[in-house]
């Protein structure tokens, strides 16, 4: 019970903050609520598949670790892991961002869901997708403090990001509706200057400061508590964040290049012009990596080498008796 107490307070507090978010929704335009549930949604797709699959998958070694006071290996584990997040969700985040129109026209854009739909919804999926790294974090951490017994320090932290998020959207949403110079400059920032009630964006931008704020915060903890990580995961990020930009860059390129070959106004169009692009890109990213000798990439690829591709048994010569 009481190591479970403050994890039911850390859960109760995420729905607090997800109600408090809704009560500011719905006293914007009609639609809000939609726009932000729906591009929530979506952002939560590549955050399930990088950061809970890990997170939860290092759960129990954590904890095995830990109980036979395995400290170093129990660090150890959890750089790992972290490294293998952010190499997967920080490119992961670029295309969200570079291809947030694509995917929203792809898989919402029918029926009643018109262009300003799609647009602002387009945006608050970019805004989400900048903290998808760090909420994927957020997430490995909280299960190495829960598999070394210490619950209370990730629910003190999320407590702080959630007061945060909350007053922060009030203070922004304020001094936004009060100039408009600053919302016509939030709004030529997102590409939205010209739709008229865009002030649902305030609510994802805010978010993700605060899940930003809150991996950091989470870190620096985590490193007080059982030593330090983030030099052994710094030579990671940094190759992967300079890779990403790059597969952006190269994405969005090929985005106006295929925009002339790819009929747009189709499911058909749209759909293969961000896969196509989002090919490129990629491959831009892993050759980026290759030629950095990033340590994951080359563990990954020797690992998918051995599943698929494995060496013949080559037979022994007879041996004479």
């Amino acid at each position: 019970m009481k190591l479970a107490f403050p994890r039911t307070i850390g859960l109760g507090l995420n729905q607090i903050l997800m109600i408090f978010i809704t009560a500011f929704a719905s006293f914007l335009s009609v639609g809000s609520i939609a726009i932000f549930n729906l591009s929530y949604n979506l952002q939560y797709v590549p955050l399930t598949i990088i950061g809970l699959s890990y997170s939860t998958a290092a759960f129990p070694t954590l904890a095995r670790l830990f109980v036979n006071n395995q400290k170093e290996k129990f660090l150890e584990y959890t750089i790992i892991a972290m490294r293998q997040i952010l190499f997967w969700s920080i490119p992961a985040t670029v295309l969200f961002i570079i291809l947030r129109a694509q995917i929203i026209r792809v898989i919402y854009g029918y029926g009643l869901f018109d262009w300003r739909d799609t647009r602002l919804t387009a945006a608050a999926l970019g805004l989400f997708s900048v903290s998808v790294a760090g909420q994927a974090v957020i997430l490995l951490l909280t299960r190495a403090f829960f598999a070394a017994g210490k619950t209370t320090k990730p629910v003190i932290v999320n407590a702080l990001s959630s007061v945060f998020i909350i007053t922060g959207i009030f203070v922004f949403m304020q001094a936004v509706n009060f100039s408009e110079f600053g919302k016509f400059l939030f709004g030529m920032i997102l590409r939205v200057e010209d739709i008229k009630d865009m002030e649902v964006l305030i609510l994802p931008f805010i978010f993700s400061i605060g899940m930003i704020l809150n991996s950091i915060f989470l870190v620096k903890s985590f490193q007080k508590e059982f030593g330090e990580i983030w030099h052994s995961v710094k030579d990671t990020f940094i190759q992967v964040v300079v890779a990403s930009l790059f597969m952006g860059a190269v994405t969005y390129l090929s985005l106006s290049v295929l925009d002339k070959l790819f009929d747009i106004r189709t499911f058909i169009g749209i759909f293969f012009q961000g896969f196509v692009s989002a090919v490129f890109g990629a491959g831009f990213w892993y050759v980026s990596l290759s030629a950095a000798k990033n340590k994951e990439l080359k563990e990954i690829t020797e690992s998918l080498k051995q599943k698929f591709w494995k060496s013949p048994v080559i037979a022994t010569e007879r041996e004479e008796l």
